[in-house]
């Protein structure tokens, strides 16, 4: 123990007070007799007193020592105590090593971290247990002239554990003298925690890296306004193909040049103390010179030393493209708006609106506009209405409609008008287009210089009606595909409001007519309602409430009223369940003639609800006729049906006369045989045969059809454009009159079976490949049923049996084998198809008059949906492969014997000789060359042992002798030999406290262990160490060596 200063000079204070005590006596002795003289002046007591003086001194001032040195001592056992409680209590490894490098003293961390006890280390060196240069370290602090403690602080060192583990360590080495002693106080801190950290640390500062490489958002670091970093992103954003672009420059070189003042100010007042914004928008600067809108998101890291800042960047080119597309659409809408109202104040007249639509459209589009209506025949496209800021312009094009009519079957817009597909031409050269122009039309073109056109059609209920077109003149941009789309929106605006001006029109006119039929009406009343009375339809007139006035005809009997009865009813009560017909009877009350089907009753009827107007055109009733065409509809439905389904079937159906012209033939028809549908009526049946083969149809099929009326079977039919032959599937018959039952037509429904043909063909061929690979195996192979009969043998398998494959085939086993055989041949086919694994097994029998061994393998057989259906076997004659074996083993036994005899007899020697070297003085060359000689001789040893397991694995024969041992303490001793062997390296083994009894082989596991850290000593670094770990789990144990070298490339 190592005393503290504070306890050394309490043994200093000790040596003084003995010092002063020992003064004191000598004084007293020497003249005590003098003082007793001069102060006792009676003889007798002054002599009593002399004779005390000695032992009464002494006693006192013993008494008094002993105090104080008593009082000192318990002090210093309580100091004592505080220092061992600090140096006990300390976290750290604590050591105390004198110049010799011995353990003086040790602390409670200290023991727990080497994993020794206080004796074992004052047993040890301080090298065994430091690696590293501590010995220097010693050896110069104990060189310290001046008593006072020094220190020094080692970096890392490592700290080897008594289980053989490696610490890394920080270590404080102090140097103190005590009486005159050299002694080291050595302070080890375990690092594992520490490494662990910077391991994590560095880990994370990968990942940190990886995630910004990886950023799809372009990130930069700066310092002082110049760049330090950037990944991939942000130099893909700026337009740079390496980092060498912008690390060290300005971050403001990468903005516009007219924002990077205001940039440089915004960061100047941030630097002051001021409030700015971090994330702004600005305008970002490439490498090529392009500038692009740009969102930046500042960042400022004050944690960092030295601080940084971090920029975020964001492209927001698609942004603003977005928005500005999103502001155009506002604005169309708007103008889509306007349009709307412009037509509704417009109302029924037909020029005014047309007139609004140009002038809107220029002013909305630009520049000139024009509509074209296509005229009552459809030949000629009638200017209608046309607009141009400049009005000669505008005149000139009314001058040119009247010279040139535009005719729908010429020039750009009549292709508009032919197809309803819109034409844009974004870039229009007239030049290109003036041999297909008109002189007067080409004249206008030249005076107006377009740059664009556009020319969209006016679409109204599935037809054109004519077009709009737009020419560009002054407005230098293109029209673009959004144009496009603005404008057909405005077109088929323009086209319904011609349309309901037309349809407005036509409705004045036939107001006109009815009021000229009004008269006749009246005339012929009576011959109409006895039409009415006798035809299935009914009759009916509403006043303006909806109430009947009229209810006639023999259409009502179907509904369940008579005539008349529903006279004085409301037709909103009597049918309110039939919202159709209501709403028929409230859109002609509004003044519009509707069609309405209308369901009553399981009844269809068509009926026709009319205004009746007075002279004030207001709205004095309605006239409804409803016609019941349940019976119509019922046969139109069927009808329709059985079109569709002809129509879109796969199979070929078609109807002929009986003179032979085809009459129908559906699409697949037209498609298989190469026939347009309108020439299908221009063919006959002869068209669709080869010579031969209408000869067969004329002279066989079609007598058959007459008598039989119908034939089935297989034939083939042309194609009319390549003249290829086509199978078909042929069901033909004959149609005969409903009435008179004559036959009028030949009927076929046909189904093409090409690909069924070639699949049968490929499907013979497959086979006879099949079939020549299967016979053409040397090895014997069969396949057979769950019930054990041959479906399959080649040739090589029915010359096994003495037999052909055919009359193989349909056996069992038991058919042609012998009774044991057959039944052993039929467990293994059970056994295969219950676990549905393959089985292998040797079968040694008679063949072609030999004994043979066969290896034979049976797999399951499957069909398509998994399940097991069979046994597929192949079988391989090894007799030679077995023979070789034999031979093999016989020699290998035959050679182990012959080598092992003199080997055994040599190396017994060998060790006679070092027997008679040891009792006498021998040549120590000639005992070193029996040692390497008896090791050789050992080694030969395992070496033809080795080579008999090898034999006996490869055979099968190799023996385990399994015993129950202690797998941990076995392996220490196994460990424990091998070290001697490989002094070189040191084998650290880990082997947990408690370990399981398991059943192994001692000798084999020897074996094994020896091989493998042979092998991890032979191929590691020099000293390197070799590990051994034992892990022990709940049903195996696993055992692990690893060496430090440079390992097998996977």
């Amino acid at each position: 123990m190592v005393l503290p200063a504070h306890v050394r000079r309490m043994r200093r204070s000790a040596l003084r007070i003995a010092a002063i005590y020992a003064c004191i006596a000598f004084a007293w002795i020497a003249f005590s007799d003098q003082i007793i003289a001069i102060f006792i002046r009676d003889v007798a007591t002054a002599t009593h007193i002399q004779t005390f003086k000695g032992t009464g001194f002494v006693a006192l001032t013993s008494f008094v020592l002993w105090r104080l040195i008593d009082r000192d001592m318990q002090r210093m056992e309580a100091n004592l105590g505080r220092y061992r409680m600090l140096f006990e209590a300390s976290p750290d490894a604590v050591f105390v090593v004198d110049a010799q490098g011995r353990y003086l003293d040790a602390n409670n961390a200290a023991l727990t971290l080497s994993g020794y006890s206080q004796a074992e280390l004052q047993s040890s060196a301080f090298a065994d247990l430091i690696m590293g240069a501590e010995r220097e370290v010693l050896h110069a602090l104990a060189q310290q002239p001046s008593a006072e403690p020094t220190s020094r602080c080692a970096h890392e060192h490592t700290l080897q554990t008594k289980a053989g583990a490696s610490i890394p360590i920080e270590l404080t080495v102090s140097s103190l003298l005590v009486d005159q002693m050299r002694t080291f106080v050595c302070i080890a801190r375990d690092m594992t925690a520490g490494h662990q950290a910077m391991t994590a640390l560095r880990q994370s500062e990968a990942r940190f890296r990886t995630l910004f490489e990886a950023a799809p958002v372009a990130i930069a670091t700066a310092r002082n306004g110049m760049t330090l970093a950037a990944n991939q992103a942000y130099l893909a954003l700026f337009g740079c193909h390496s980092r060498d672009q912008l690390v060290g420059a300005a971050l403001t070189n990468q903005l516009a040049p007219q924002v990077r003042a205001e940039i440089i100010d915004r960061n100047r007042r941030r630097e002051a103390g001021a409030t700015e914004p971090a994330a702004y928008e600005t305008v970002g600067l490439r490498q090529d010179g392009t500038t692009f809108p740009l969102f930046l998101d500042v960042a400022h890291v004050a944690q960092a030393e030295p601080p940084f800042t971090l920029v975020f960047a964001h492209d927001l080119s698609q942004q603003k493209y977005a928005e500005t597309q999103l502001r155009r659409q506002t604005e169309r809408a708007t103008a889509l708006a306007e349009v709307s109202r412009a037509l509704a104040e417009a109302g029924m007249d037909h020029q005014r609106i047309l007139s609004s639509i140009v002038r809107c459209t220029a002013d909305l589009v630009g520049d000139a506009c024009a509509i074209r209506l296509v005229s009552e025949d459809r030949q000629v496209l009638e200017l209608a209405a046309s607009y141009h800021p400049q009005p000669s312009i505008d005149q000139l094009q009314q001058q040119m409609a009247v010279a040139a009519p535009h005719y729908v079957s010429e020039g750009l817009t009549g292709q508009v008008a032919r197809t309803g597909v819109p034409v844009l031409i974004p870039h229009y050269d007239p030049h290109q287009y003036q041999a297909i122009l008109r002189p007067e039309r080409w004249s206008f073109v030249q005076r107006i210089q377009a740059h664009s056109a556009l020319i969209v059609p006016l679409r109204v209920r599935g037809r054109v009606i004519g077009t709009l077109t737009l020419l560009r003149d002054q407005t230098p941009a293109p029209y673009t595909p959004e144009d496009q789309q603005f404008v057909q929106e405005l077109a088929d605006r323009a086209a319904l409001a011609v349309e309901n001006t037309r349809l407005f029109a036509a409705n004045q006119q036939e107001l006109t007519e009815r009021r000229r039929a009004e008269a006749a009406l009246g005339a012929s009343e009576e011959r109409l309602r006895t039409v009415i009375n006798t035809a299935p339809i009914a009759l009916f007139a509403l006043n303006p409430e909806g109430v009947f006035t009229v209810s006639e005809g023999k259409g009502l009997e179907a509904t369940g009223f008579a005539p008349g009865e529903l006279v004085g009813q409301s037709i909103f009560e009597v049918y309110q369940a039939v919202p159709a017909m209501l709403g028929g009877v409230r859109r002609a009350l509004a003044g519009e003639t509707h069609m309405s089907l209308d369901y009553v009753q399981d009844h269809r009827f068509e009926t026709r609800w009319t205004p009746v107007c007075d002279e004030q055109r207001g709205i004095t009733g309605v006239i409804g006729v409803a016609l019941d065409v349940t019976e119509r509809m019922q046969a139109e439905a069927a009808r329709q049906q059985l079109v569709s389904l002809v129509e879109h079937s796969s199979d070929i159906v078609g109807i002929a006369a009986l003179d032979g012209k085809i009459q129908f033939l559906n699409r697949a028809g037209q498609q298989l045989l190469g026939v347009a549908a309108d020439a299908v009526k221009s063919t006959t049946i002869n068209n669709y045969f080869a010579p031969d083969d209408y000869a067969v149809f004329r002279d066989q099929i079609m007598p058959t059809l007459l008598t039989e009326g119908r034939w089935f079977g297989e034939f083939q039919i042309k194609h009319l454009t390549t003249d290829g032959l086509i199978p078909i599937e042929l069901n033909a018959f004959v149609l005969h009159d409903q009435h008179t039952g004559e036959p009028i037509a030949f009927a076929n429904v046909s189904r093409d079976i090409s690909a069924r043909k070639q699949a049968e063909a490929e499907l013979r061929e497959a086979r006879a490949r099949e079939q020549a690979i299967i016979h053409g195996v040397g090895d014997p192979m069969f396949l057979k049923d769950r019930e054990g009969r041959y479906l399959l043998v080649n040739h090589a398998a029915a010359q096994t049996a003495g037999q052909t494959p055919e009359e193989i085939i349909g056996q069992v086993d038991r058919d042609w084998m012998a009774p044991l055989v057959a039944a052993r041949m039929r467990e293994i086919d059970l056994q295969v198809m219950e676990l549905g694994q393959p089985v292998e097994t040797e079968e040694t029998g008679g063949i072609a008059g030999a004994e043979r061994t066969m290896l034979v393998v049976k797999t399951p057989y499957r069909d398509t949906t998994g399940k097991v259906q069979g046994v597929i076997g192949i079988a391989r004659d090894i007799t030679e492969r077995k023979r070789q074996e034999q031979i093999k083993d016989d020699f290998l036994a035959l050679a182990s014997h012959e080598l092992k005899t003199p080997l055994a007899a040599l190396v017994g020697y060998i060790h006679l000789l070092q027997r008679w070297l040891a009792k006498h003085e021998g040549n120590e060359r000639v005992d070193t060359a029996l040692t390497a000689m008896r090791g050789e001789g050992n080694r030969l040893d395992r070496l033809i042992n080795d080579l008999l397991d090898v034999s006996r694995i490869q055979t099968g024969r190799l023996q385990l002798h399994m015993r129950p041992t202690n797998i941990g303490s076995y392996l220490s001793q196994i460990v424990a030999t091998l070290q001697l062997a490989l002094p070189d390296h040191p084998i650290i083994v880990q082997i947990p406290q408690s370990t399981a009894q398991c059943n192994v082989d001692p000798q084999r596991l020897e074996q094994v262990m020896s091989n493998l850290l042979t092998n991890a000593a032979k191929y590691s670094y020099e000293a390197a160490p070799v590990y051994v770990q034992l892990v022990v789990e709940q049903r195996y144990v696993e055992i692990a060596v690893r060496d430090t070298g440079l390992g097998i490339p996977a």
